[in-house]
């Protein structure tokens, strides 16, 4: 009797590879996607990023931080009004509001304590009260307040973190950025010539006669709207780089393109929540100081120094807070 055939074992036939040595069958290609350029057009990616704070949960935080830490931040703002009042004030600050109250009263001949004639010096306060200084006076100005808004940012760091600095620790510990913190702030400087270059041009035009029409004057307005918004679409990105190069071994190019990438797509809302604090801080500066130009005038400087010097330390806080929260 013939022998049954046997069945041939089935062997798994390997696909033939292509020329560059990948299986034929079993991988999709995908296509690398386009990295965002700014002011090029590429495709919208939808990225997955965490929802953006509330203005509430934001200025919470930022309060809820200093007050429970109130002997490290207030130590520093009173620590940085001091050297303001003897680098400032010592090297020919010309503001005087005493003596401005006085000749604008013996001009107007009112008693001093009408509310326009307040009002009009607490805008001459916010005004010329850092603008009239030397320019030796001004450098240290700017580097002090560079380094505080280091020492904060140091020290916000820690103590998030879970650690208790002392304040000497900010300035001894936080300066190591200092360079790159600078660099940064360099290219915000320069960022911020668009709108002023627009702000003098728009000026200008209306100070000379220029534009007589209504048409002619929007045209130049609208000049000028756009090279704002230009430079408020760098700016929401760069100031974020300024709490990021502080990081260890993260280069300013680095931080500028971390920045960039940690607000794309969301800086509409970005400009709203940044946007509510110098909001807030002039409402309150304008409840503050008008009642004090009335009635104390010789108490208004002082406490305008501690004023200012405390919205740096409570500005550099909120933004570090919100760096953390996208």
């Amino acid at each position: 009797m013939p022998a049954k055939p046997t069945k041939k074992s089935k062997t798994k036939k390997t696909p033939r590879p292509l020329s560059s040595g990948k299986p034929a069958t079993g991988f999709k290609r995908m296509r690398k996607i386009a990295k965002h350029r700014t002011f090029k057009l590429t495709k919208k990616q939808t990225i997955a990023t965490k929802p953006l704070p509330t203005i509430k949960k934001l200025i919470g935080d930022t309060f809820s931080l200093i007050l429970n830490n109130k002997k490290i931040f207030f130590g520093i703002t009173i620590i940085f009004a001091l050297l303001q009042f003897i680098f400032t004030k010592g090297l020919g600050s010309a503001f005087d509001i005493v003596q401005t109250k006085q000749e604008l009263q013996d001009y107007l001949g009112d008693d001093g304590q009408s509310l326009d004639t307040s009002y009009a010096l607490f805008n001459y306060l916010l005004g010329s009260f850092n603008g009239q200084i030397s320019g030796a006076a001004g450098t240290y100005q700017l580097f002090f307040t560079v380094a505080v808004i280091l020492a904060v940012i140091w020290l916000s760091r820690q103590i998030l973190a879970g650690e208790k600095p002392q304040i000497r620790d900010g300035f001894y510990k936080g300066m190591y950025p200092f360079i790159p913190f600078v660099l940064v702030l360099v290219v915000v400087s320069l960022q911020l010539l668009p709108a002023l270059i627009g702000n003098f041009v728009f000026s200008t035009v209306l100070e000379n006669g220029l534009a007589v029409t209504f048409l002619e004057k929007f045209i130049w307005f609208l000049l000028f709207a756009i090279l704002l918004l230009f430079s408020l679409y760098m700016l929401l990105s760069s100031v974020f780089a300024l709490n990021i190069v502080t990081l260890p071994d993260v280069r300013p190019l680095k931080s500028l393109r971390s920045a960039r990438e940690l607000v794309l797509h969301r800086r509409a809302g970005i400009f709203a929540r940044i946007l509510v604090l110098p909001v807030l801080g002039f409402i309150l500066s304008l409840l503050i100081f008008v009642p004090l130009i009335m009635f104390a005038t010789g108490f208004v400087e002082p406490i305008f120094l501690l004023f200012s010097s405390f919205g740096i330390v409570l500005m550099t806080v909120y933004m570090y807070n919100f760096y953390r929260a996208l």
